[in-house]
């Protein structure tokens, strides 16, 4: 069992901080509620419905997630941002979501602008600007229920800067599940939890998770020292 007597709870509205280790059992929580897996024990719930009543098809259209790897498709930028939704969005929906993503002038200047492929796994496309199509792609199946799983952890600095703005406006007015290895990614969020070895360890604000001068400070401090190097 990776998860062990594990009790999590987002209220509607919130944004709500997962942290811990490689291995720790955050991405398997993903997983779950995205019901790539199904639990062999116990249940999980959305707006009291237990998850396994809830077909694929509805849940995909009301929780979303952004990750780490971009998934693109070897095709055009329309097409990687309307995928499976070709029949209900319109050029207009798409412009106001490239422009929300801060994407639509980076667009605009492609030969082909929305027609141009993006090749396999947008290889033509730079690390910032795979994830801006990502975005747009959530924000035009509109979520109630959003997860970042390391949304930014692969970006540069400027990316990263560019992306988290944008994250920042499409998080409002939905419930966020951020999941992160950097503090720096759940330090606004209105709950930080803190998992290791499958079982929550620690939850409250970052603020009074630095008071307590426990785990999540030894994990802040970690991060702020940087890697230790050979003398």
């Amino acid at each position: 069992m990776i998860l062990k007597v594990i009790t999590l709870k987002l209220k509607l509205g919130s944004k709500v901080g997962l942290v811990g280790l490689s291995g720790s059992g955050k991405a398997i929580i993903t997983n779950l509620i995205e019901r790539f897996n199904n639990p062999l024990k116990g249940k999980i719930f959305v707006n009291g419905i237990h998850l396994v009543d809830i077909s694929h098809e509805h849940l995909h259209r009301k929780i979303s997630i952004v990750s780490q790897e971009p998934i693109l498709f070897n095709c055009s930028v329309k097409e990687n941002i309307t995928y499976k939704l070709e029949s209900k969005a319109t050029s207009v929906d798409i412009e106001n979501v490239t422009k929300m993503a801060n994407a639509h002038e980076f667009i605009s200047k492609f030969l082909e602008k929305y027609q141009t492929f993006v090749g396999e796994r947008g290889l033509w496309l730079s690390g910032g600007q795979k994830k801006r199509i990502e975005i747009r792609r959530t924000l035009l199946i509109n979520p109630r229920i959003l997860l970042l799983d390391e949304a930014t952890s692969a970006l540069d600095a400027e990316s990263e800067y560019l992306v988290q703005d944008v994250m920042d406006s499409i998080m409002k007015g939905r419930t966020v599940l951020v999941i992160a290895h950097r503090f720096s990614a759940v330090k606004n969020a209105d709950t930080v939890v803190i998992i290791l070895e499958g079982q929550i360890v620690e939850s409250s604000s970052h603020e009074e998770l630095l008071n307590l001068d426990n785990i999540y400070t030894v994990l802040v401090r970690r991060q702020l020292q940087g890697p230790k190097t050979e003398s």
